[in-house]
């Protein structure tokens, strides 16, 4: 069963981030890291932070957006008509630094999570999530 270390050891791999870099704490429920704070009263453990697949470790769209500038590695730049297509469920042929999940990044700022193998990138942006960033576009 994986373990709280077994998620930073992930996020610090794929994307570069240091455990510092991060408020709160990771903590783990149901198979998954959440980031949880003991400054913050909420009904749920905290952010979901890392889901653990039967094919492996995937950061949620909320934890990349909220690591924003602390992901160093696996960010993908997308213009606006790549986010466009992205979001309308269309692959891209665009390149990464190595397969697995990528931080999508436009303008600057993370939007979401997305997965980059052979050699085109998809979204793996909710439709929920999608149809609130469409507007913003």
């Amino acid at each position: 069963m994986p373990d709280s270390s077994d998620a930073w050891d992930y996020l610090a791999d794929r994307f570069g981030v240091r455990r510092g870099e991060v408020a709160g704490e990771l903590i783990m429920q149901s198979g998954d890291a959440w980031l949880s704070s003991s400054d913050v009263d909420c009904e749920t453990p905290g952010v979901r932070f890392v889901r653990f697949t039967g094919i492996g470790p995937k950061p949620t769209t909320y934890a990349l957006q909220l690591l924003g500038a602390a992901v160093e590695r696996n960010r993908v730049e997308l213009s606006e008509r790549e986010l466009e297509r992205l979001l309308n469920g269309e692959m891209l042929d665009k390149g990464a630094e190595s397969e697995g999940y990528v931080a999508l990044v436009f303008r600057g700022r993370t939007v979401g999570c997305g997965l980059y193998r052979d050699g085109v990138v998809s979204s793996r942006i909710s439709k929920s999530r999608a149809a609130q960033l469409r507007p913003l576009i």
